[in-house]
């Protein structure tokens, strides 16, 4: 047998840790006053989850959370894997506690050194016992209240205010919702960007669909994924309408009439495309040409197209790019996103983010 200096313990030949306070065996030198005092202490007090048995000695009266167990009684060291007897506090290959769970570390309450306290029962700079974390029982599951409606709803969407939490759940439980500012199934008559009948919402063979009803300005639908622009896209970069579209190249003006051959500024290339800055008056203001082999780069302070006076706008915000003659535009992990107004109906997917007048909304499930 193999005592431990520090308890006096009886260990087995081959174990490196005392299995009743975790020391390691071999230590030169016993216990001051003092260590045994504290050693006492941590002997009644039992681990967390434990329970006492009555009439047993404290030390070995801990009844450890399930684990993994064979039919000898024989457990497995949570720590280093090793087999030990199930009742035993320690274990006596490692040290650990047999009912041990990997937790962050902690500062020993007396002389601040780092401790784990789901595995040490005294620090090993002072000897202060150490108390475990408290474990906290798991929240129970809400249970949600029955509503035929709620069993019903095909869809689900959500309100979102404006730190993007939602704030207001819109259930589908019918084939098709309108939503606007005034009587529509979904309606928000205080928001002055919506229209009467702003957009209608469509299920259909199990997908979910939005179509913009003529509003006025319009239905977004946020990009979750590159996009390729189609002809009279109308997209929202930061506050600015920006509209996609594809250019007839004049090339060479060639003559006049009475033969005189024209000036003009020359182009390396055909023109394919362009972005058009567009008013609130649906007049055209600023025109920025599309390369057929580079990248076009749209942001704040960081690009090719930059709108320094936009705060909405990312620095560096999306970027539009061709390959095989269409034009792809993707987000750059901006802070608002790019959305592309709903011209015919179009596929929303859980996740998506929509923009209807000053309403934000988020497709839960479908």
């Amino acid at each position: 047998m193999n005592p431990c200096g520090f308890c006096g313990q009886a260990n087995v030949g081959e174990a490196r840790f005392c299995v009743d306070c975790g020391k390691k065996l071999g230590g030169a030198g016993g216990p001051t006053t003092a260590e045994r005092a504290l050693h006492a202490l941590a002997r009644r007090r039992p681990s967390p989850g434990g329970v006492r048995q009555s009439g047993a000695d404290p030390a070995m009266s801990i009844v450890p959370p399930a684990r993994r167990r064979t039919p000898t009684g024989v457990i497995t060291c949570n720590w280093c894997s090793n087999q030990v007897e199930g009742e035993l506090p320690f274990c006596p290959h490692c040290g650990r506690r047999t009912d041990a769970t990997l937790t962050a570390a902690a500062a020993c309450a007396t002389c601040g050194a780092t401790v784990r306290p789901d595995l040490d029962a005294f620090c090993a700079s002072c000897g202060t016992p150490i108390t475990a974390p408290e474990r906290k029982p798991a929240a129970p599951k809400r249970t949600l209240v029955f509503s035929p409606k709620r069993r019903d709803a095909a869809a689900q969407l959500v309100v979102l205010d404006e730190s993007g939490d939602p704030k207001q759940l819109v259930e589908m439980d019918r084939q098709t919702m309108t939503l606007g500012r005034g009587d529509c199934d979904i309606a928000f008559p205080g928001d002055a960007y919506l229209s009467p009948r702003h957009a209608e919402f469509i299920l259909r063979d199990g997908a979910l669909f939005v179509r913009d009803l003529g509003s006025v300005n319009r239905t977004w639908v946020f990009l979750e994924e590159p996009y390729v622009l189609q002809d009279e896209d109308v997209m929202l970069i930061g506050s600015q309408l920006i509209q996609f579209r594809r250019a007839l190249s004049h090339g060479d003006g060639g003559g006049a009439d009475d033969g005189t051959r024209r000036i003009g500024s020359l182009t390396p290339a055909l023109d394919l495309a362009f972005l058009a800055q567009i008013r609130a008056d649906g007049t055209q203001r600023d025109v920025f040409y599309l390369a057929a082999k580079r990248a076009t780069v749209i942001g704040r302070d960081t690009g090719d197209w930059l709108f320094p006076y936009d705060q909405t706008m990312s620095g560096k915000h999306a970027e539009v790019r061709v390959g095989d003659g269409a034009f792809v535009i993707e987000d750059l992990g901006s802070r608002n996103g790019v959305a592309v107004a709903a011209r015919t109906e179009r596929l929303l997917r859980p996740g998506t983010r929509l923009l209807a007048g000053d309403q934000v909304l988020r497709v839960e499930r479908v």
